[in-house]
């Protein structure tokens, strides 16, 4: 389980997974500990109704923002007030199993978790609290078989701290909802990208040479809400000093050197490569970044770049903007990525009228070279010695997954995943079929990362990430 409820870590002060008995013992008559729309208590489920109210309860959760049942405690109007405990026994638990995998459809992704009361006992634990932790569902709303009604299907949801049914028209929504979050997710990931990429356009001075770049983007499924004010810029620009992004930097060294406010966002640049490289920070928690790319060679009409240098700064970008979209703006659940690399930043086909225009700006400036822009320009990705590492050459090459943000939070095994899994789906453009730097399930090969293998070692190591 990969989920975190921010709201509880706060009230428990510790990551959920780090949680035991005491934790929540110590919430016992404290009145901010009471019912919320992510805490719910139980004395146990007991008696005919015990399948159905579990089976209820999840589904409660799964189809509103998520939430943890906490069994062993006893509420008096929604604040705890005692914890007797339940049993811990695995016949217990396996009820509850097969309550929520019966009777809710479809079954939502949750876990259930022991504590026990005694800390010695865990080799074989008898008394203490049962976990039944649910992330908010990102799949059509979720039904139970309401056994008052011959075993209709109904759809329950949580306000607060209570528990409501939705009304059909409730229901449709949901549906249309569910279906439809990819699909919103998607178009602000391009947006985003877009608004990046004008903002890069718009610095570019004339060139003769390709203007190769690399964008990466996130955009939550269940957005967040950051309020921009003086202190969080100050805020902001303090943690851009401190940020080590990019594997193989010096320590204390800034990649971002600038930080200013823009419409519902923070605006950063920093030089990469004789260039800038430029990221968007939104409100809500998306965010999408510009790199340039570092030329290679130029071989005709095609550009190559390293395959390593796209690896490195896919996997800077997911460290940079986990932290942004869940620690800053508050944003949960999943989260869109996508990746592009594109042969020549002015020839990118924009939609977006001040991309578009500022683009055009910079190619009627051609007359001033002798060398006018090739539309068919190519990128290709190569290796140290100059090898090509793909097959094919892409002017526009594309690639996109979906994460938990909680995976890109921390440098441990899941953002390398995540990484490997996003770079892996741009290199496919290439006819490349996985990253060499990372094999499926974030194996890092230390020696495919060239001259940042050190480097990369290293965090895997610090990391406990592992090593092929």
């Amino acid at each position: 389980m990969t989920f975190r409820f921010r709201r509880l870590e706060a009230l428990l002060g510790v990551p959920l997974a780090e949680a035991t008995y005491r934790h929540f013992a110590d919430l016992i008559n404290v009145f901010d500990g009471r019912e919320a729309d992510d805490l719910d208590f139980k004395a146990t489920y007991a008696g005919p109704t015990k399948s159905d109210s579990v089976a209820a309860d999840v589904a409660t959760f799964a189809n509103s923002r998520g939430g943890v049942i906490v069994i062993g405690i006893n509420d008096k109007q929604g604040v705890p007030v005692a914890q007797p405990g339940v049993s811990l026994a695995d016949s217990f638990i396996r009820e509850l199993h097969t309550a929520i995998m019966e009777r809710v459809r479809p079954v939502p992704v949750y876990d259930i978790k022991s504590l026990p009361e005694d800390p010695g006992s865990l080799d074989n634990p008898k008394q203490g609290l049962l976990l039944i932790i649910v992330p908010p569902s990102v799949n059509a709303p979720h039904a139970v078989m309401d056994p008052t009604l011959k075993g209709m299907l109904k759809f329950p949801y949580r306000h607060e701290s209570q528990k409501f049914w939705m009304s059909e028209l409730q229901v449709a929504a949901a549906y249309r909802r569910r279906y439809t979050v990819a699909l919103d997710s998607a178009q602000r990931a391009a947006q985003i990208e877009t608004e990046v990429l004008a903002q890069l356009a718009r610095s570019l001075g004339y060139s003769p040479l390709p203007q190769p770049v690399l964008t990466v983007s996130l955009a939550p499924e269940m957005p967040g809400d950051l309020t921009i004010t003086a202190a969080e810029l100050d805020r902001v620009r303090q943690d851009l000093v401190h940020d080590e992004l990019l594997l193989g930097r010096s320590p204390g060294s800034a990649f971002f050197t600038a930080a200013q406010v823009g419409s519902c966002r923070f605006i950063a640049s920093g030089p990469l490569h004789g260039r800038t490289a430029w990221t968007h920070l939104h409100t809500d928690g998306a965010a999408s970044v510009v790199f340039p790319l570092e030329i290679r060679g130029v071989q005709g009409s095609t550009t190559a770049v390293s395959d390593t240098q796209i690896v490195l700064l896919t996997l800077a970008a997911l460290r940079f903007f986990g932290r942004h979209a869940a620690e800053r703006a508050g944003a949960t659940g999943t989260a869109r990525l996508t990746v592009r690399a594109v042969a020549d930043v002015r020839l990118f086909p924009a939609a977006d009228q001040p991309l578009a225009e500022a683009i055009d700006r910079l190619l009627k400036q051609r007359s001033q070279s002798c060398q006018p822009y090739d539309p068919e320009a190519d990128l290709m990705i190569v290796n140290a010695g100059g090898a090509w590492s793909g097959k094919e050459p892409a002017r526009n090459a594309y690639g996109e997954s979906t994460v938990f943000l909680d995976d890109l939070l921390n440098d441990a095994p899941p953002l390398a995943a995540a990484t490997g899994a996003l770079a892996g789906a741009l290199l496919q453009a290439y006819g490349v079929p996985e990253p060499r730097q990372i094999r499926p399930g974030g194996i890092l090969v230390p020696q495919e990362w060239e001259e940042y293998r050190l480097a990369a070692a290293d965090w895997a190591g610090k990391a406990d990430i592992a090593m092929a």
